[in-house]
């Protein structure tokens, strides 16, 4: 935050505190989500990718819904470690799905049943 912000927040009446208190939020989860997306497309290890997942599914922006879907259903296509596969599948739980993403989480889980 810089001095000008302050100033100004200092400054503002009740309502455009507000306001300038939801556009901070709303940037440091941006920026957060960002920074998870980035650690999720180089990240090796297992176990720090399932704590990635977690947050991502649990903690992102309802904006970003679609997108962490998308996400996650390409990791269990993609993935060969079951941990990972299995908590993408939980995270998904955590989203708002359509019914086809259902019958497709139903599916990929009957899948992996079998092997």
């Amino acid at each position: 935050m810089n001095k000008n912000f302050i100033e100004k927040y200092k400054s503002s009446d009740e309502d455009e505190k507000m306001d300038m208190l939801i556009n901070v939020i709303e940037q440091i989860d941006d920026d957060i989500y960002q920074f998870l997306l980035e650690q999720l497309n180089s990240e090796d290890d297992e176990f720090v990718l399932v704590e990635i997942i977690k947050v991502l599914s649990l903690y992102s922006p309802a904006k970003y819904n679609d997108e962490i879907i998308q996400i996650l259903f390409e990791i269990i296509e993609s993935s060969d470690d079951d941990l990972v596969q299995s908590y993408a599948i939980q995270g998904l739980d955590h989203l708002n799905l359509s019914e086809m993403d259902y019958k497709k989480i139903k599916d990929i889980d009957n899948q992996r049943n079998r092997h």
